[in-house]
């Protein structure tokens, strides 16, 4: 993850060193967007994975920090399109295994990219209300990591003899926020993004709640 994270901004800021935008300071359409903040991967403690893996009374959390890099251009004053890469969930488990007696972790994380069309709206006094619309293609790992008796390292759990290790799944997405301009250059943006509900496990034939990706989060945008 961290690894594509920093290939994607080395891309990003190549694109802005190279981007002829930036010889016109009185044109600036494209914006570089890192946001930080919450996210939460909805139903992940219902994963029939961990229910199997680890005993019951373990502890479980849904909510995780995050981070996503973003570009986007306006081909108006309003409308744009957008692309961002980073966490979209990240879910964690504590318990005991169940086939070793021992200490076990679970962990179902998301990351992924999503490209959307974009609408910023004026309000006055330097806000903005923002608006996305688009789709979204989401990595998910799910593992648990114990260890045996023996001290062997238990990995490859499996569901009718098919391991679940990886899934990339497509899905819409949607957001909504704010934005305070600084000045011409930077500002700062609030925003609620949705990243779409998957079936992780339909077609393992086992029937569980659908995981819900969201993110709360703040972002700096500096604008070229």
């Amino acid at each position: 993850m961290l690894i594509r994270f920093k290939a994607f901004t080395v891309a990003l800021i190549f694109c802005l060193a190279s981007s002829p935008v930036m010889a016109d300071s009185e044109t600036l359409n494209s914006s570089l967007i890192l946001s930080g903040g919450l996210s939460k991967a909805q139903n992940a403690c219902d994963s029939p994975w961990l229910t199997y893996g680890l005993n019951s009374g373990g502890t479980c959390k849904e909510t995780h920090t995050a981070l996503r890099l973003a570009y986007n251009y306006k081909f108006t004053h309003v409308w744009g399109i957008e692309a961002s890469y980073g966490d979209l969930g990240n879910a964690t488990g504590e318990g005991i295994s169940t086939a070793y007696g021992t200490p076990a972790t679970w962990s179902m994380k998301a990351i992924g990219w999503s490209f959307a069309g974009t609408a910023a709206v004026p309000v006055g006094g330097g806000f903005s209300l923002l608006g996305k619309l688009g789709t979204v293609r989401a990595e998910f790992t799910e593992t648990i990591h114990t260890t045996s008796t023996t001290g062997q390292v238990m990995q490859g759990i499996t569901f009718n003899g098919v391991p679940i290790t990886r899934q990339n799944k497509n899905a819409l997405t949607y957001g909504l926020g704010f934005q305070y301009e600084l000045n011409k250059q930077f500002a700062l943006r609030a925003q609620y993004e949705s990243f779409g509900k998957y079936d992780m496990y339909g077609s393992y034939g086992i029937s569980a709640p659908h995981i819900g990706l969201s993110l709360i989060s703040i972002g700096a945008v500096l604008k070229f």
